[in-house]
């Protein structure tokens, strides 16, 4: 037996393989390179969604954030200012007693002078009245 070249076998090889290489081009490669190509295209855009979901939070924590120091700075105005108009109010009432009880005190005064003055008379009236009495009273003893 010969080793020989056969070129009808060698050709018929290469055919073979250049139909099998074509055959598995369409059939298996580009299939799974689009398919690669479009998973890598999806990952992509997930990563772009991902990012710019983290960007939406970041503002919204950032706006949270801001409403939140908002409301406290509101919650404190609102509280001084109640503060602020109770103690105007307490001062307006205290002062407003304050007054009343002047009045009340200077009326008690006038009417001390007066009944002073009404018991000096009644006194002053009823000296001579006494002065006889406690004379008499000195006699007895």
């Amino acid at each position: 037996m010969s080793i020989s070249i056969n070129v009808y076998l060698m050709a018929v090889v290469f055919v073979s393989f250049i139909a099998l290489l074509v055959l598995l081009n369409l059939q298996v490669y580009r299939p799974l390179l689009g398919y690669m190509d479009k998973r890598e295209e999806s990952i992509t855009k997930d990563k772009r969604n991902i990012e710019q979901l983290h960007q939406e939070v970041a503002a919204h924590r950032q706006e949270a954030q801001n409403i939140l120091n908002d409301a406290r700075a509101q919650a404190d105005k609102i509280l001084q200012d109640a503060l602020h108009n109770a103690r105007a109010n307490y001062e307006s009432v205290v002062a407003q007693k304050e007054e009343e009880l002047e009045k009340q005190a200077e009326q008690a005064r006038i009417a001390l002078k007066e009944s002073k003055s009404n018991l000096k008379l009644e006194l002053a009236r009823d000296l001579p009245a006494l002065e006889a009495l406690l004379k008499l009273k000195i006699s007895q003893i």
